[in-house]
């Protein structure tokens, strides 16, 4: 009886020949860099194979992939009904609390002399007569055991590892997300690793703090159970905050500020070759401007500008942070942009052009891009 990973895709088996291929490899590569001690992996249509190494631990670092739908620790065995039979009871003794409820649950591929039902009634039958404390309920068991027959191979298992789904990093390039290290910047960092883009994170320091920087560090390393290569830009951007603080009318300090961030975070993917920008605007800033003033922000970008919190709700921002950071440490409250949004709106594009060439903005932005420092996240 051998002991293999069973893992589930699901978006990637919807693609085209060619692109399947393609993307099955990257998920793989990535697999391999996550998991330890080199195991064995190798694939069919609609399933991945891990073989060589501590299943258990191994399901479980599987499950954080994007791309990646669910994992199980199997027992492998070959497809045949006495076989799988046996398997069965050796799992359900280790497995099962012997005077509860259980159900088998089969599914079968591929030319068999026997139907998925009959598994299910044979190895049903073993177990009532091994345990005869125990009964079968379908609807509610307290244990179930999964049979899933593909070939002339069996995997037999009794757990299942929930993964993101989605796409395999780096299928779809790379972006540039803006990063202060709190849940709302690690939530859009998450959901942008599950549709297969990978994140380059833009810390703006504007307080010219190790400190901040530590904790920003601690949280981004939340993130690289995901991915294990990912990569922080630090900018300098104390110069540019104060610049706006003492030139800048208050009313339009904060718009300012987020379009300068922005134009920098633009400046930095054509360096890099990123497609696109990702913003972690939580909700108390969409709760305290308006979309005229949202348009503002946005002016003058011809990068792709998404917002995946967008349509999420607290709790739901919280729930998936809770998960991205599983109770390891707590999220810091900390915000890129120290200045309050504006209450009203009608401000004039010219207006704010030209206190952007008066305050010198591409030399700022420039000058804080030169001074950027590149902290690797996670093993090369």
């Amino acid at each position: 009886m051998r002991q293999t990973v069973l893992v589930r895709y699901g978006e990637i088996a919807l693609k085209s020949e060619p692109v399947r291929k393609r993307f099955k490899d990257t998920l793989i590569k990535n697999m391999g860099q996550i998991l330890d001690n080199n195991p064995k992996i190798t694939t069919e249509r609609g399933r991945i194979y891990i073989k060589n190494i501590d299943i258990e631990k191994a399901a479980k670092k599987a499950s954080n992939i994007p791309g990646i739908v669910s994992t199980s620790p199997t027992h492998e065995t070959e497809a045949d009904m006495e076989k799988i039979a046996k398997t069965a009871l050796e799992i359900s003794d280790k497995a099962f609390t012997k005077d509860k409820t259980f159900a088998v649950r089969v599914r079968r591929t591929g030319s068999h002399d026997f139907e998925s039902q009959d598994i299910a009634e044979r190895v049903g039958s073993d177990i009532l007569e091994k345990f005869p404390k125990m009964d079968v309920d379908l609807d509610s068991p307290n244990h179930e055991l999964h049979i899933e027959v593909r070939e002339d191979q069996a995997y037999l298992f009794t757990e299942i590892f929930d993964g993101p789904g989605g796409l395999p990093v780096e299928t779809q390039g790379k972006s540039i997300v803006m990063f202060p290290g709190n849940k709302d910047s690690m939530v859009a960092s998450y959901l942008t690793l599950k549709r297969g883009s990978k994140p380059l994170f833009l810390y703006p320091n504007t307080q010219d703090s190790k400190e901040n920087l530590k904790k920003v560090l601690k949280s981004a390393k939340m993130l690289i159970k995901f991915h294990p290569r990912l990569d922080l830009v630090e900018i300098p951007f104390e110069n540019v905050r104060k610049t706006i603080s003492k030139e800048v009318p208050s009313e339009l300090r904060w718009i300012l500020f987020e379009r300068f961030i922005l134009k920098a975070g633009e400046l930095l993917a054509d360096s890099v070759g990123a497609g696109a920008l990702v913003s972690d605007v939580d909700l108390r800033d969409l709760k305290s401007y308006s979309l005229k003033n949202f348009s503002l922000v946005g002016e003058g970008i011809k990068l792709p500008f998404f917002h995946p919190l967008t349509g999420l709700d607290e709790d739901k921002i919280s729930e998936l942070d809770e998960y991205i950071r599983n109770s390891e440490f707590c999220s810091i409250d900390s915000r890129h942009n120290l200045f309050d949004p504006p209450r009203k709106e009608g401000f004039e594009l010219e207006r704010i052009h030209n206190i952007e060439e008066n305050v010198s903005k591409k030399e700022l932005i420039k000058s804080s891009l030169e001074t950027r420092e590149i902290h690797k996240i996670g093993d090369r």
